[in-house]
């Protein structure tokens, strides 16, 4: 089967992350109960923009937390019908500093539509050999990662059917341990908001002000970032290193896996 193109800034942000293995098995967190609907097919281990994933809501209706299936990358209210095959395209991101005034996402954000994505790792590309080599970056323990999202349901104008979507959150990471060194090197450094354990329930109430208080840098030392095979629809400039890649820190046990190091190329 031939891949379908991926977007030509796809290294600009997070738009490459992988499903939790433990989601087709049981639940991962303790406050909800497996949905096999909401990890079912077409959901895979590799998600890119457009593609199906699972998250969690607050149901409108009765107000308790569930499981959803959606498409990565918020589809607008005001999509026509003939765009939405490529709708998500390029909102799988939202900035936190703009998400309330851009109309892609302002919607979303006025109604306080948010959720959580869970990922066992997201992927973005190092410079740092001075060509793009794709990073994994898990949580150092192996929990799966909790990034705090908004969601939207597009209602289809001539079924009525409620297609879920939903775009990750990002902050600035210029100053981020480990977040900093992915990327190109001029670019601003960005990275999805990952919440910490304790806090799932409190983002999905947040009010508008409360919601604010969640975009913080995750803990440098509570992440891991290994070299990670060329995902399947990567573009051809993501080139594999030769031989062996590591990353090696000047201090050791700090910063998490690859903080204040250079990676290590062994041709």
């Amino acid at each position: 089967m031939q891949a379908r193109p991926v977007p030509a800034n796809i290294h600009n942000m997070c738009a490459h992350y992988e499903t939790p293995e433990q989601i087709e098995k049981s639940r991962i967190w303790d406050y909800l109960p497996p949905n096999p609907i909401a990890f079912g097919a077409p959901v895979k281990k590799d998600a890119f923009p457009t593609d199906r994933g699972p998250f969690v809501k607050i149901q409108q209706d009765s107000g308790e937390l569930s499981w959803e299936q959606g498409r990565f990358g918020l589809v607008p209210h005001w999509t026509k019908l003939d765009d939405l095959k490529k709708a998500g395209r390029g909102t799988y991101n939202a900035r936190t500093e703009t998400v309330h005034e851009k109309p892609s996402f302002r919607t979303a954000w006025k109604f306080r539509n948010w959720c959580i994505i869970p990922a066992a790792a997201i992927y973005e590309p190092s410079y740092e050999t001075g060509r793009p080599v794709p990073w994994r970056i898990a949580r150092a323990d192996g929990e799966p990662l909790a990034i705090a999202g908004i969601r939207w349901g597009w209602k289809h104008p001539e079924t009525g059917e409620i297609i879920e979507s939903y775009s990750m959150l990002t902050i600035n990471a210029d100053d981020h341990p480990l977040m900093r060194r992915f990327h190109p090197p001029d670019d601003e450094k960005r990275m999805v908001v990952m919440l910490e354990d304790g806090q799932h329930e409190a983002w999905l109430h947040a009010t508008h002000d409360e919601a604010r208080t969640f975009f913080a840098q995750y803990p440098a030392e509570n992440l891991i970032a290994t070299a990670a095979p060329r995902p399947v629809r990567e573009r051809p400039a993501m080139a594999r290193p030769k031989g062996k890649v590591e990353i090696a820190g000047d201090e050791a046990g700090k910063g998490g896996a690859v903080q204040q190091g250079s990676l290590l190329l062994d041709e």
